[in-house]
This record gives C-alpha cells, sequence and structure tokens, in this order.
C-alpha cells in the first residue's frame, strides 16, 4: 500500500536486474496493483477464495477501477456486510500468498496451480485464527 514492493517497476526504475512481465500471468508489466488486482492468476485465487468465504466483495467482476493498492485495499476493507477486521486479516492473507507465489517462481522456479494457491490459504487461515486471529474465523468457519 505504501509502494514499498520490489515489483519490476520499482527495479526499473533504479535500472536493477528484472523481469518486466508478471511472472504469474506473463502478459503486462508487474507493479504492485497489477499483481495483487488486475493480474488474471491472481483475479483467479481471488475468485476462489470469494467462493470459499462467501464474501461477493472478494469477487474481482464486483470491483471498480482502482488507480492504486491503497484505494484497492481500501474499498475492499470496508465492504459492508461482514466483520472489517476479519476482512483485513483475510485480504493480508491472500496478498501474502500471491506474494510469495510471486517470489517462489521468481527465485526457487517453482509454480504452484491455484487450487493449490487456495489449500495453501486455507491452511494458513486455520492456523492464524489458532494463532489469536480471532475476527478471521468467521470466514474460516463459513468457508466449505
Amino acid at each position: 500500500m505504501q509502494n514499498r514492493l520490489w515489483t519490476a517497476d520499482r527495479l526499473a526504475a533504479r535500472n536493477w536486474p528484472h523481469n518486466a512481465l508478471c511472472v504469474l500471468c506473463g502478459h503486462a508489466l508487474e507493479t504492485g496493483l497489477h499483481l495483487f488486482m488486475a493480474c488474471h492468476f491472481s483475479r483467479v485465487v481471488w475468485s476462489k477464495v470469494a467462493q470459499w468465504v462467501d464474501a461477493e466483495a472478494l469477487e474481482p467482476a464486483n470491483w471498480g477501477l482502482q488507480d492504486s493498492v491503497l484505494c484497492w485495499w481500501t474499498a475492499l476493507a470496508k465492504s459492508p456486510g461482514r466483520n472489517s477486521k476479519g476482512m483485513r486479516s483475510l485480504l493480508i492473507l491472500v496478498a501474502w500468498a500471491l506474494w510469495r507465489e510471486r517470489n517462489a517462481r521468481i527465485f526457487d522456479l517453482k509454480f504452484a496451480s491455484c487450487p493449490q494457491i487456495l489449500n495453501g490459504i486455507k491452511a494458513d487461515a486455520k492456523l492464524w485464527v489458532c494463532a489469536g486471529a480471532k475476527h478471521l474465523a468467521e470466514f474460516v468457519n463459513s468457508g466449505r
């Protein structure tokens, strides 16, 4: 949200070595906004998470156009009808899973499928709840 992720656009601005294209979809310049909101691969993951926790706000088809990660994040975090602290925890969890997948592809040459990432998110969410993320429990317990 503070434009601190070392995505391709930031690396290019410093003339550092990088792959300009998003490693998740391979079709667009990698920026924070693309990686978390616009990337086709990420949108499939978000859609699967939305179905899992029955949260329409997380369905990418329901998102409006955003010009920054902060605007996108704020719009999702303020979604009506659900626990806002739980929603923010879930947003962090999914974004973290996408960032880890991006890094695994770049640094380890390991590629996970969307269902594998969703299973990892489900497992991590349960661990987070056990560790004290009580507001996230509403989403985890409602998930199929």
